[in-house]
């Protein structure tokens, strides 16, 4: 198993905590350590992809961290005004 295999499989761990944590009611969508845990586990990935392409996933990512870094700007953002 090579070092992009265990950094692409710590991704999910990241999503995965994220996700919970809206479900459970814990964190919400306006709050920043959501939308880290949905940058870092999208950068894992696409580190991972580095050593086994993928373009769906890569696609797919590049979507994620997009989103996640449009919520990191927005949290900043609001975060300004107060």
């Amino acid at each position: 198993m090579s070092i992009y295999d265990i950094i692409g499989i710590s991704a999910p761990l990241f999503f995965v905590t994220a996700y919970m944590m809206t479900a459970i009611g814990k964190w919400d969508g306006s709050m920043a350590r959501l939308h880290w845990c949905n940058l870092i586990g999208a950068l894992a990935i696409l580190v991972s992809l580095t050593h086994a392409w993928n373009l769906p996933m890569f696609v797919m990512e590049v979507c994620w961290s997009s989103i996640a870094i449009y919520g990191l700007w927005r949290c900043y953002m609001i975060r300004q005004k107060l």
